[in-house]
């Protein structure tokens, strides 16, 4: 694999990540911008997976990884927090 690509993939990740967060934001009903935050989630789950990767061929130390997937878990954190709220909207309705 090579290590370009490997950062290609996952700089779409964070975009992909920050960019369906900003669009629920703008979304009106509760089902958008859950289906939004989803997409969200699915791409940090990817860029964790990303990580792992680069750790495995050597791109990132053990230590690197340990503290950049500590960060992710926050992230998904408020990405469910996000996904909790239009939720309890849907279900409310």
């Amino acid at each position: 694999m090579k290590k370009y690509s490997l950062i290609d993939q996952m700089r779409r990740a964070v975009v992909s990540i920050t960019s369906n967060i900003a669009e629920g934001f703008g979304r009106n009903t509760a089902l958008e911008k859950a289906r939004f935050y989803s997409i969200s989630s699915g791409s940090l789950y990817e860029l964790q997976n990303q990580l792992i990767i680069a750790k495995d061929v050597g791109y990132i130390s053990e230590a690197q990884l340990e503290q950049t997937l500590e960060l992710t878990v926050v992230v998904n954190k408020l990405i469910n927090g996000l996904t909790k709220k239009v939720s309890d909207r849907i279900h409310a309705s």
